[in-house]
């Protein structure tokens, strides 16, 4: 079978860690993001975020290309978008094309999780 038709397969205790904006690490902003995709070759990533209370993407809204969903499997995000501000729970989803401005924040006092997905992809490598 080539290469390109195996199934890549990210074991949990070997995920990737992701930074951005060449900094090492967001731990200092209460979040962290692992990659749940193998690589970033394709032109989809899927990850997972985890929040911690109080934790929060940045203080300043940003954008990008292409477009941007999630599900919240744990606690409360609020997803800042466009003007708007939208509290989601466990079990909530979201997509919109990552254009507008966003962020994200944990409103709540125990860690909160979302699992999301970005097309194309535009993380660091």
């Amino acid at each position: 079978m080539p290469a390109d038709e195996r199934p890549c397969v990210v074991r949990a205790g070997r995920r990737r860690k992701l930074s951005y904006s060449g900094l090492t690490s967001t731990d200092y902003m209460g979040f962290e993001d692992h990659l749940l995709s193998a690589s970033l070759d394709g032109q989809l990533a899927l990850g997972m975020s985890t929040y911690q209370p109080g934790g929060n993407s940045g203080d300043e809204l940003y954008t990008h290309t292409g477009e941007e969903a999630g599900l919240v499997i744990k606690g409360q995000i609020d997803l800042h978008l466009d003007g708007k501000v939208f509290r989601l729970g466990t079990g909530d989803s979201f997509s919109f094309a990552a254009n507008l401005p966003h962020r994200y924040s944990n409103p709540g006092d125990s860690e909160a999780q979302i699992v999301w997905a970005n097309t194309p992809v535009n993380l660091r490598r």
